[in-house]
């Protein structure tokens, strides 16, 4: 008459008593002892947790919880197994080891850090999770939604860890007073900087990171200064034409936050700072990867170097208004920028000018920029010339390992206006001035957007025709030639000495 039962009705009855910890786990032995365990009809086993309650099933239990944590893991929320009740079976059916990486990372602790700001003393939580943050050793930003643990400011307030500065710390060193707030200094001296900075507490400017965001400014939206502008100017350099019916995505987004807040005299440090810290500067250095619809990624100005090119941050000038320390040809174009020790990459990145190139669209405006002249796009010569007919010489400089002067070559160059200029074929004459000036400034050769080919000097003829003809690097050549043309042969065959070799 002996009644059979299924084991999943064994485990249902069991709900039912009341028994001491140790009785629980001479049961979980006995189980485990009896053979091959049915894993899904034990799912919902009793459980005694350490507060006296029996809940039903393992799964998501903690379970060998040192003494020094047992202590404060209350507030979280994370249900404990009464230790005397821990058996191997419960790890096997889902509870969790009492590794404090893995208690971190449980849904309770982190619905009770992104909740301590709301509770009306969240000290409780603080301490605990910062007692498994040291335990486990984590490193600054391991778990960025840390930022959002309670602290203590220095003015007995709570904050976000996010939003306060380390005491001593390099970022409050630059920041203007203020700016943030502090955490307390006796929870400084009680966790450690190294603790604290593992929670989100600020030590050095914070990098903001998201994944998927949309190139737009409702999907673009971290809270920080200017953004909307950015993703503007990101937009624009995108190619011409590029399908915009579905927004671009960034596929990874990382931004430095609270530049705004740094203070105007600070910003040698603040470069220092950023330039010398690897994941800092990699926000700066490192393009924005844009995905656009066709699947094409396309690389624009990070939203940190961004910020940095159009404010005035180094001796109260825009970066994009001065010249790198040491460069040449620039003189009497730009000012110098401060030598702080950045590295030309970095200075090349915030938009400091290091070659002739980032300030000029072609050569031939270089004379207007050191006039200090704004260059129009339509710019053409003040005084009409004589036309002239091209020199037929130039065709023979032309032929060869470059093409004929008509023909179109595979370089291309940049004309006045900033646009690609590609080899074209040649007019058959240009315009010769005895004084050639545009906007006033006085120049020795000028092309038109429509093509036209304006020289004051031979010299100045070979540079349009190089210019025009998309062959910049034949203009010493084309002026040897124009010069000596019946020296023309043998300057040839001088510049081709040891092209095959």
């Amino acid at each position: 008459g002996v009644r059979r039962l299924q084991l999943s009705d064994v485990v249902d009855d069991l709900a039912s008593l009341e028994r001491p910890a140790a009785w629980w786990r001479a049961l979980y032995e006995a189980l485990d002892a009896a053979g091959p365990v049915d894993l899904e009809a034990l799912s919902g086993l009793p459980v005694p947790l350490d507060d006296g309650r029996l809940v039903r099933g393992p799964r998501g239990v903690v379970v060998d919880v040192p003494p020094e944590l047992a202590e404060v893991l209350g507030p979280l929320g994370l249900r404990v197994v009464a230790p005397a009740a821990a058996a191997p079976l419960l790890t096997r059916l889902g509870a969790v080891a009492a590794q404090p990486r893995a208690l971190l990372e449980e849904p309770a602790v982190r619905s009770a850090v992104e909740r301590s700001v709301e509770r009306e003393d969240p000290g409780p939580v603080a301490a605990a999770v910062l007692a498994l943050v040291r335990a486990a050793g984590l490193g600054p930003g391991e778990l960025p939604w840390l930022t959002s643990l309670a602290l203590p400011d220095d003015e007995g307030g709570w904050a976000a860890a996010g939003e306060l500065l380390l005491p001593g710390g390099a970022l409050a060193s630059v920041l203007e007073t203020g700016g943030l707030g502090c955490v307390d200094r006796a929870w400084v001296e009680r966790w450690g900087a190294d603790v604290l900075s593992a929670a989100g507490a600020l030590g050095t400017f914070a990098v903001v990171r998201d994944e998927d965001v949309a190139l737009d400014v409702d999907g673009c939206d971290h809270d920080l200064d200017g953004e909307d502008a950015w993703v503007e100017d990101a937009l624009d350099q995108l190619p011409p034409g590029a399908d915009l019916d579905l927004p671009p995505v960034l596929p990874e987004y990382a931004a430095l936050r609270d530049l705004d807040l740094v203070a105007a005299d600070r910003w040698p440090q603040a470069l220092l700072l950023v330039a010398g810290d690897p994941t800092l500067r990699a926000a700066v250095v490192e393009p924005a990867r844009v995905l656009l619809a066709n699947g094409h990624v396309v690389p624009v100005e990070p939203y940190a170097a961004w910020w940095l090119r159009t404010h005035p941050v180094l001796d109260g000038h825009r970066p994009d208004e001065l010249r790198a320390p040491g460069t040449t040809g620039l003189a009497g174009l730009l000012p110098v920028a401060p030598d702080l020790g950045l590295d030309a990459a970095f200075l090349r990145a915030i938009g400091v000018v290091t070659s002739v190139a980032d300030v000029a669209s072609s050569p031939m405006v270089l004379p207007l920029l050191r006039a200090g002249v704004d260059v129009r796009p339509d710019a053409v010569p003040d005084r009409a010339g004589v036309p002239r007919p091209v020199p037929d010489v130039v065709a023979t400089v032309l032929t060869g390992s470059t093409g004929s002067a008509g023909s179109t070559g595979s370089t291309g160059s940049t004309g006045s206006t900033g646009s690609t200029v590609h080899p074209r074929e040649l007019p058959a004459t240009y315009v010769e001035h005895d004084d050639l000036t545009v906007a006033g400034v006085r120049v020795d050769w000028w092309v038109t957007d429509a093509g036209e080919l304006h020289a004051a000097t031979l010299d100045g003829l070979a540079r349009a025709l190089a210019w025009a003809d998309g062959r910049w690097g034949r203009r010493w050549l084309l002026a040897a030639v124009l010069a000596e043309p019946d020296r023309a042969e043998e300057l040839l065959a001088e510049d081709g000495w040891g092209l095959d070799a």
